[in-house]
């Protein structure tokens, strides 16, 4: 499946290549059946997780993190001078 995903929309590269496989895997330890015309209790559960609480989870622990980690300009020039020594000012970083 993720093959599938990973083909049809070009801008699931990195790490949002695996929010399909996240899902298919919640959906599929609840019991989904695809053929089937209506679902189970535990699968619309299993949707609900997967399609809302846990992606607010990430923004929200994302969020958090831009809270507690603030990067302000002088760090920002700092980390940038170190990527430009160690990978040198012709790897395209400006």
């Amino acid at each position: 499946m993720i093959g599938y995903w990973a083909d049809k929309r070009p801008f699931l590269t990195g790490r949002g290549k695996y929010l399909p496989l996240i899902l298919s895997t919640l959906l599929s330890a609840a019991g989904y059946v695809g053929e089937s015309k209506s679902q189970t209790t535990q699968v619309i559960r299993a949707i609900c997780l997967g399609t809302g609480i846990i992606p607010a989870a990430i923004l929200l622990v994302g969020i958090a993190l831009l809270i507690l980690l603030p990067i302000n300009h002088k760090q920002e020039l700092a980390i940038q001078a170190a990527i430009e020594r160690k990978h040198g000012k012709e790897s395209g970083l400006r």
